[in-house]
């Protein structure tokens, strides 16, 4: 499998010695790389808008011009789905990370170690049968959004609002729809509102109730039903 890599970074000699790791990793890899590099933020948006097949981003912090942090957003605005690995000189940009969903951090100079338990982890991941879901944003651009970063679906008159780990999006689809879309790890616990189980942390009569606490209401008639799908998803396997 090919893994499509770009390194986004304003000092040639970091970029040089990411890219050499890079192929290190490669070396004993089953999966090979396309890597791209690029000297600034810009640089790389230019061929973004042309060419957004990409898996995997090596994005530095501090640019001149557009800011790595800055960058991220305005691709999750297109891409829920493209792993975003951060590098910088100064942990204190971590906490920025969560609001775009990034994959990791690293510090520099960077660990190779640390490095190669990443790109495992995202080999490991490409080589799943999970497929992204392809939709519509209401401002109708096409997006495709990894089912595993989905926490929530509801409906919004005919159109949807997905809630993922890196924010809202608005859908065109009707939540019917996206019900079609999804494998298992969904259950449809009331006409408006459709969640996934991974991120449930228990059920009562009347609401699910979320890891981070957020209550999603269930129609009181699929109460048992949500309970055997929340039981047998954590046991491996859908029992419907």
């Amino acid at each position: 499998m090919l893994i499509r890599t770009a390194v986004i970074d304003d000092e040639s000699v970091q970029r040089e010695y990411l890219l050499s790791l890079l192929k290190k990793w490669e070396e004993t890899a089953i999966n090979t790389l396309s890597i791209h590099q690029f000297d600034s933020a810009e640089a790389f948006m230019f061929e973004y808008e042309e060419d957004r097949r990409y898996d995997m981003l090596f994005i530095d912090i501090q640019m001149k011009g557009m800011n790595g942090i800055d960058m991220a957003k305005k691709i999750r605005q297109h891409d829920d789905l493209v792993n975003i690995v951060f590098i910088t000189a100064y942990p204190d940009f971590m906490q920025s990370g969560y609001d775009v969903n990034a994959l990791h951090y690293l510090i520099k100079p960077i660990n190779d170690k640390k490095l190669f338990e990443i790109m495992d982890k995202v080999s490991a991941k490409m080589s799943g049968t999970v497929k992204p879901v392809l939709i519509r944003t209401k401002q109708n651009i096409l997006m495709k959004i990894d089912p595993d970063s989905i926490i929530y679906i509801e409906a919004d008159a005919h159109d949807t609002k997905i809630c993922t780990k890196s924010g809202m999006i608005y859908a065109k689809e009707s939540i019917t729809d996206m019900a079609g879309m999804l494998g298992d790890g969904f259950f449809r616990c009331q006409r408006s509102f459709i969640v996934n189980l991974k991120y449930i942390k228990y059920i009562t009569r009347k609401e699910i109730v979320l890891d981070d606490n957020r209550l999603i209401p269930i129609s009181r008639n699929l109460y048992d039903k949500a309970n055997r799908a929340f039981i047998s998803y954590f046991k491996g396997g859908m029992d419907e």
